[in-house]
């Protein structure tokens, strides 16, 4: 008989030996509290050994740890039931809290106020920002439901001063963009930094309380640039005026559906100087990408010193 016959009859199995004889696993694994089991189990036929734990369906290592990696879990959870209960509550009270920073300013009269004025939001759905009254300009469906939009011709309509309404419009395109082509009377406002500087400081906003104009928004689609400040509009003016709600400096925001393009293709002779030029334009990549850069810094900026705050809406 050979070297390696010998060695593969020297390892077959006894009838004396345990399972952590037969297979490279460690004993800790398989060692259980004498506390779990008062009476010693017979001795399996299979196995050789009186194991210190209930048989599995399958007789194997890896069903024997999952067997007692479930015991061990069991055991667990039900000593420490407290410590992941003290942990949600602490994170669910933490989140309570944090709403509360500007619920708990409201008094109850007030309060009163958001559930009436919420309810009236929803069943009316062409109101102004604030719930008072219905839209002074007709609204169209777009492309983002939350917002108020309003059709070109309806721009149109207030330059040639068919409507007598005090209003501005802002072009939330590049610089490069706005010197190429914009709507006449429009103010070039791409930058949420200087937004937040003219519109709601303490000085604008006493103004703004008495005379209230319509602010009208546009990027090149009205489909990313416009619809952010706007919403960015709306979030700064919600938390100035979150103990009054649904009070705003601001009430009615209108964002021209298909924004410059559709515009221009419409009314090209209301456009200063009547050209297009596209944000993607080959002649100004590094513009494009320095004015990316700078609106994403102070976005990121803004989130971090923002973070945590829920305002009611």
């Amino acid at each position: 008989m050979d070297k390696r016959s010998r060695n593969k009859e020297n390892h077959r199995p006894s009838n004396n030996m345990c399972i952590t004889d037969m297979f490279k696993v460690k004993k800790c694994l398989f060692d259980s509290s004498k506390s779990d089991f008062t009476s010693p189990k017979p001795a399996s036929p299979i196995l050789g050994c009186s194991p210190s734990f209930p048989e599995p369906q399958h007789e194997s290592p890896y069903a024997l740890f999952k067997v007692r990696k479930r015991a061990s879990f069991k055991r667990s959870s039900g000593n420490n039931n407290e410590t992941p209960h003290k942990r949600s509550n602490t994170v669910h009270d933490s989140n309570k809290k944090t709403f509360c920073t500007d619920v708990d300013m409201l008094s109850p009269d007030n309060s009163n106020k958001v559930k009436l004025a919420v309810q009236k939001s929803m069943a009316e759905h062409n109101l102004t920002g604030d719930f008072s009254k219905p839209c002074l300009l007709p609204l169209i469906e777009g492309k983002h439901p939350d917002l108020k939009c309003i059709a070109p011709e309806t721009v149109a309509d207030l330059l040639r001063g068919h409507k007598s309404l005090s209003f501005r419009i802002f072009d939330c395109r590049y610089p490069y963009e706005f010197e190429g082509g914009h709507i006449k009377s429009a103010r070039n406002m791409y930058y949420k930094g200087t937004a937040e500087k003219d519109f709601f400081s303490t000085s604008v906003a006493a103004i703004q309380e008495e005379q209230k104009e319509l602010l009208i928004f546009y990027c090149e689609f009205s489909s990313e640039r416009a619809p952010s400040m706007m919403r960015f509009f709306r979030e700064r003016d919600r938390s100035l005026n979150v103990k009054s709600y649904p009070f705003l400096y601001y009430p009615e925001l209108y964002l021209i559906e298909g924004g410059y393009k559709a515009f221009y293709s419409a009314f090209q002779e209301l456009c200063e100087p009547q050209e297009y030029k596209t944000m993607l334009d080959k002649d100004c990549s590094q513009e494009l990408s320095h004015y990316r850069t700078e609106c994403k810094k102070w976005n990121t900026q803004s989130k971090r010193s923002r973070r945590g705050k829920t305002l009611v809406f």
